[in-house]
């Protein structure tokens, strides 16, 4: 797990959620949840199964199937969310829109952000249609 300093800004937590994304867009599930809080219920499997069905365990209806790509090739006329929300506590939660199959898409990464005594660490909660 990858932790930010306490003083971390949001570009910075939104810089680990890139560098997240890339090591998505290259197949690389594992280490990219090693960037996270082992906490996590995901799994390598798990999370690829769920952005191949575009937020479901379960396959699409219609047999698409999709993957993340590149964060630099996404294009799209919409604008991705790319929102943090910081709470007194300490916490924030995030929001980032996936690029899929080389467009922006409405599946999402919801992250925690929590601090703990020597730094934040981001704990995936969840991906699915916002």
């Amino acid at each position: 797990m990858e932790l930010l300093p306490k003083s971390a800004s949001d570009g910075d937590i939104l810089d680990l959620i890139r560098r997240w994304v890339e090591l998505l867009a290259g197949g690389r599930y594992a280490e990219a949840l090693q960037l996270l809080d082992a906490r996590s219920h995901w799994t390598p499997e798990l999370l690829e199964r769920v952005i191949r069905n575009y937020g479901s365990p379960d396959p699409t209806a219609d047999g698409s199937t999709y993957r993340v790509t590149s964060l630099a090739t996404a294009t799209d006329d919409l604008r991705p969310r790319h929102e943090i929300e910081r709470y007194s506590s300490g916490r924030a939660s995030v929001l980032f829109d996936l690029p899929l199959n080389g467009r922006w898409s409405d599946l999402t990464a919801c992250f925690d952000v929590e601090e703990g005594p020597t730094g934040l660490r981001l704990v995936l909660d969840d991906v699915h249609v916002l």
